[in-house]
């Protein structure tokens, strides 16, 4: 399976997975495994809100080359790939919430959020899609 996770400069993420939902809950899924793997920049044990997250139906001219649903771990399969792409995001995120931390440890008034983190990455140009 494959997902493609957006993460946009106010904060808000968009995710495409090649699950159908057919009843498995899998958007619900997706969606949660995706705020609790992100909200580990901030806090191990602080989900983002889920408010901020969306999940986009199937779509193949996003997300070519999908396996079928079904059984009982598609929905479980494209929790993993979302994950795995938030990863890759939590390390590219990564040095932005370092550079934070230490204008915060000289006395700079920095507000370190979620959405604050993201913005400053967008202004930078880095990357936060990932498949």
């Amino acid at each position: 399976r494959t997902a493609l996770v957006n993460v946009y400069a106010d904060g808000s993420v968009v995710i495409h997975h090649t699950t159908s939902d057919i009843g498995q809950g899998v958007q619900v899924k997706v969606i949660q495994v995706v705020a609790q793997t992100l909200g580990k920049l901030l806090s191990p044990n602080e989900p983002l809100s889920i408010d901020t997250i969306r999940c986009e139906g199937m779509d193949t001219s996003i997300n070519p080359n999908g396996i079928f649903t079904g059984g009982s771990t598609s929905s479980e399969s494209s929790c993993e790939a979302a994950q795995q792409a938030c990863n890759v995001i939590l390390e590219r995120l990564q040095p932005i919430l370092n550079e934070m931390n230490e204008k915060k440890e000289k006395g700079e008034n920095i507000d370190i959020s979620w959405k604050n983190i993201c913005s400053t990455a967008s202004g930078k140009g880095i990357n936060l899609s990932v498949v």
